[in-house]
């Protein structure tokens, strides 16, 4: 890939899909050791499993706290969190998701 691309690597369980992200990201950072790379999983374990597996400069990152960090500022408390609207608006959301109108 070159600087700027996005690459989405889609295939069933086991098919190789993290060994060749890292092997990627491997051959990434030696062309370019300032590159910024994104690795998004799922969940808490697929994210530790990740971290052990990719280089550092690999930012490995669930797809909740990427979202998270999008939108919740960090100054608030959880109790303090935004309103879905807010959630929605920042993310775009609308622009992407058919939404349909909430009745009431």
């Amino acid at each position: 890939p070159e600087r700027g691309d996005r690459v989405r690597i889609n295939a069933v369980a086991g098919a190789g899909k993290t060994s060749t992200c890292v092997l990627l990201a491997g051959r990434i950072l030696k062309r370019d050791p300032n590159a910024r790379i994104a690795y998004l999983v799922f969940n808490e374990k697929a994210m530790q499993e990740a971290k052990a597996r990719f280089p550092e400069a690999v930012h490995v990152v669930t797809s909740h706290s990427l979202a998270k960090g999008l939108v919740w500022p960090a100054h608030l408390d959880v109790k303090d969190h935004p309103s879905l609207d807010t959630v929605v608006d920042l993310l775009r959301l609308s622009e992407h998701v058919d939404m349909p109108p909430v009745d009431g």
